[in-house]
């Protein structure tokens, strides 16, 4: 149980790192609208919960880009959940 909750936290990880590195190219307003949509569209989405909760996320993520001490904050955040959640490599 406890490998299978592991392999769906690295997938959230993974899917909120690949959002986050093509979010960076988006211009700062359209950055933070995605960022709202995405939230408003993972709160609707809630009836799937791992969907909706990884979309929520995303659009946080999205939003938080666009202020430095958030966006310091969300890399700190990654690097650990990057370093806690990676495969073990036996």
């Amino acid at each position: 149980m406890d490998d299978r909750l592991n392999r769906w936290r690295r997938l959230i990880i993974r899917f909120l790192r690949h959002g986050l590195y093509h979010g960076r190219r988006l211009p700062p307003g359209v950055r933070s609208l995605v960022g709202i949509l995405l939230v408003g569209t993972g709160v609707v989405a809630l009836i799937l919960p791992l969907p909706g909760i990884w979309i929520i996320l995303l659009g946080v993520a999205f939003v938080a880009m666009e202020f430095p001490v958030l966006r310091r904050l969300q890399v700190r955040w990654l690097q650990r959940a990057r370093l806690r959640y990676r495969p073990s490599r036996n």
